[in-house]
């Protein structure tokens, strides 16, 4: 996740910018979301122990929504 979080930095400080571009950006995260909440374990059993998955879920589900509001007030400096 980190590295996708470098990759939107890295799309934020190019210019010039494309109404399209911030668009595909989105729906990436929302379609990475969906698929976070749709197809992600809530826990992995393993011989030993039981490993709760629902924090680490949300965590990503945060840093999703929280690169999607950079894009958002990135589009907002440019419209305006």
């Amino acid at each position: 996740m980190i590295q996708e979080e470098i990759r939107i930095e890295t799309f934020l400080n190019k210019r010039p910018y494309k109404k399209e571009e911030f668009v595909v950006e989105i729906e990436k995260l929302k379609t990475t979301i969906a698929k976070i909440r749709d197809i992600a374990p809530f826990e992995i059993r393993m011989s030993m122990f039981l490993v709760e998955c629902s924090d680490l879920n949300e965590t990503l589900i945060t840093i999703c929504k929280n690169m999607i509001i950079k894009i958002l007030k990135k589009t907002e400096d440019f419209v305006y």
